[in-house]
């Protein structure tokens, strides 16, 4: 960002970090487009969309998409965002096995690269806004290419989406990279349930139904 700007002042930063590291949660790259969106407004700098997204796109391949809300379907290298409304009518618990799951190593040794599991042929966008207030078909549609790579070396991070799965969620997957797993709930004492449950080994986060990123 200075060297786009040519500013010349400096920044101190001190950063506490709440989503855990190798988590696939996205923590490092929104707080890489945290720090530009600060700065940029911080240094009075005048800067388009476009520019910004192509100066966060050389910090990480999804830290563009952390400088909008909403959710966004994402094509080419995580560049290509396509924003839209997703209305998740379930509650939603993310649970980290406390294993970091390094990212760089995840995508070395991917070995499949497949896309949406649908009949249809749709993308991923799609299957979502179709299938989200039946959250059971989604297990049949989708798949995380990361899982069986994942979940071969790290047992725990398998056996935690079973887990999951038996406590009520009606789709249980892996978040990007690994190493965490969230669950839909659509029975809201079954959520608390299994947050209670899984709160006694693991770090455990809990979102109500409807949430609008960036509210």
């Amino acid at each position: 960002l200075r060297r786009f700007s040519g500013e010349n002042k400096g920044i101190h930063v001190i950063l506490e970090k709440n989503i855990p590291v190798g988590a696939g949660l996205g923590g490092g790259s929104s707080d890489a487009a945290a720090v530009l969106l600060g700065l940029k407004d911080f240094w009075n700098i005048n800067i388009d969309d476009q520019t910004l997204s192509t100066l966060a796109l050389e910090l990480g391949s999804d830290v563009p998409y952390f400088l909008h809300d909403k959710s966004a379907y994402a094509t080419g290298r995580g560049e290509i965002l396509d924003y839209f409304d997703l209305n998740i009518p379930c509650w939603i618990i993310v649970v980290y096995p406390n294993i970091h799951v390094p990212t760089p190593w995840a995508y070395n040794n991917l070995r499949t690269k497949s896309k949406t599991i649908a009949a249809s042929g749709d993308n991923l966008k799609t299957v979502l806004l179709e299938n989200i207030q039946q959250p059971r078909r989604l297990t049949q549609l989708l798949r995380n290419d990361f899982e069986p790579l994942v979940m071969q070396t790290h047992e725990p991070v398998m056996r935690l989406k079973q887990t999951l799965a038996a406590l009520g969620a009606e789709f249980a997957q892996m978040s990007g990279s690994g190493s965490s797993v969230y669950g839909l709930f659509s029975d809201e004492r079954l959520a608390h349930e299994a947050l209670g449950e899984l709160r006694k080994s693991f770090q455990v986060f809990l979102t109500p139904p409807h949430f609008h990123p960036g509210a």
